[in-house]
């Protein structure tokens, strides 16, 4: 890839429109991009609007994720067939040719040289004057995954009606899942040093921002050169004044220590909502997805969660028809959810990754058990949340708001992940309140704002 020292400077304002596909990483990623361009001077509008740049940034962990991105190229296109289109991220790097394929792309860029998205577009004109359609797309990959290196993470801190940002602090991952097809799009494990990750969030903190989300491909393995560990992350970040929460995304049970629990629980400014992703609940399918856990550890993690915070949330990504996966097992994987105070769930299906060390098992499950047991899983997730949101009604929860609707209702997170509802108050938008909890409706807790600033529960 040939370097490019002038970034271009768009003559006039241009429209740039985004779309991410996948995890908050890759939200977090979007920000990164989205910084860079408006830092250049172009105007960022909807996906759904007219625009002279639509960057999709995608995802690969299923077939379905990779049918949704070409879909939104279409979609993209539709909208302006004249417009040039960059599709980046993890599908660009595991089937950039595919990508090839659909008529209008003209630039595919994949996971670790989409950063380099601004420069690229440096040797690009059109219309004489901005870009040219290329009549063949032009394949970007500068390196294979198990070079990369870089840890790009500059969130955007103009993300209107948004009161709190991701922050990417680890990449890539050394885990060797059976089914999992990232760490060869990602490439290893990789941190961001821990004196950038503080520099990054005193200046979300300096630009008004309220909740830090800390973000990565397996965020509980950061380690960076100084040897500092998630924990210290943590402990490090809820000491910064002026943050008033920190929050933490996927964290995998083997990564997720007493100590770090123990942290969790004691510091005010952390969130009291764990991510711990499942899979399966049956140790025999967990032992050929190759998971560094079984269910023994598993309840042992949410047992020690639940007694430093009993009104914790927990949820999880569940697994179903991994190759082999008989009633039996998709039985237990029912009974250990059931076993559990889960708040939510976090469904798939089995998606036959080429690659992949499933993908050459056999015993491959056919697709109406697939949709059986994915309904029967989402159906008991559905309970699960309202069973927990129940527990909510009559306590206090501080509540991070956000815009709502604009005209008749505010809503916003509680620490534990619940969605709180309330009458439009525009001065409370991006301002953390005691919220007396009344009732559930639907998949909201509604209630009232209290004026004085009690301690929620």
């Amino acid at each position: 890839m040939p370097k490019i020292e002038k970034s271009f400077q768009p003559s006039g304002v241009k429209r740039v429109a985004f779309h991410t596909f996948g995890c908050k990483l890759n939200q977090s990623e979007t920000a990164t991009i989205s910084h860079q361009f408006s830092e250049h001077g172009y105007e960022i509008v909807n996906i759904d609007d007219p625009a002279d740049l639509y960057i999709i940034n995608t995802c690969t962990v299923t077939h379905k994720a990779d049918s949704k991105a070409r879909s939104q190229i279409r979609r993209a296109l539709r909208i302006s067939p004249e417009a040039f289109v960059a599709v980046v991220g993890c599908y660009a790097e595991h089937n950039p040719g595919e990508i090839a394929s659909i008529d209008g792309v003209d630039l595919i860029l994949g996971a670790e040289e989409k950063f380099t998205l601004l420069d690229m577009l440096g040797n690009e004109r059109k219309g004489g004057n901005v870009w040219q359609k290329n009549p063949t797309p032009e394949v970007m990959l500068a390196c294979d995954a198990g070079d990369y290196r870089s840890m790009e993470s500059t969130p955007t801190l103009e993300m209107e009606g948004k009161t709190r940002i991701f922050l990417k602090i680890q990449d890539g991952c050394d885990y060797n899942c059976s089914f999992c097809i990232i760490p060869s799009v990602r490439g290893a494990g990789r941190a961001l040093p821990l004196p950038q990750i503080v520099d990054q969030a005193q200046k979300i903190v300096d630009n008004g921002y309220r909740e830090i989300v800390l973000t990565g491909v397996n965020t509980g393995t950061y380690l960076d050169e100084k040897g500092n560990q998630l924990i210290d992350v943590v402990e490090t970040l809820s000491a910064l004044q002026g943050l008033e929460r920190i929050r933490l995304s996927s964290v995998e049970p083997d990564r997720m220590s007493d100590d770090l629990l123990r942290l969790i629980a004691d510091r005010p400014n952390v969130c009291t909502h764990l991510h711990l992703p499942l899979q399966n609940g049956s140790d025999r399918i967990l032992g050929k997805m190759r998971r560094r856990y079984r269910t023994d550890r598993y309840r042992e993690v949410v047992k020690q969660a639940f007694e430093l915070m009993p009104n914790a949330g927990l949820g999880a990504d569940v697994m179903v028809g991994f190759p082999g996966e008989t009633d039996d097992d998709f039985t237990k994987t029912c009974e250990f959810v059931e076993e559990l105070p889960f708040s939510y769930l976090h469904v798939f299906t089995y998606s036959q990754r080429q690659g992949t060390d499933a993908a050459t098992l056999g015993e491959q499950v056919d697709p109406q058990t697939h949709q059986r047991r994915s309904f029967v899983l989402r159906q008991l997730s559905k309970r699960k949340r309202k069973e927990f949101l129940d527990r909510q009604v009559g306590r206090v929860q501080k509540v991070l708001f956000e815009p709502g609707d604009g005209q008749t209702y505010l809503d916003g997170w509680t620490g534990n992940y619940a969605r709180v509802r309330v009458p439009y108050q525009p001065e409370l938008i991006n301002e953390i309140r005691p919220v007396q909890i009344s009732k559930r409706e639907d998949e909201y807790l509604v209630g009232t704002v209290l004026q004085e600033q009690m301690e929620a529960a």
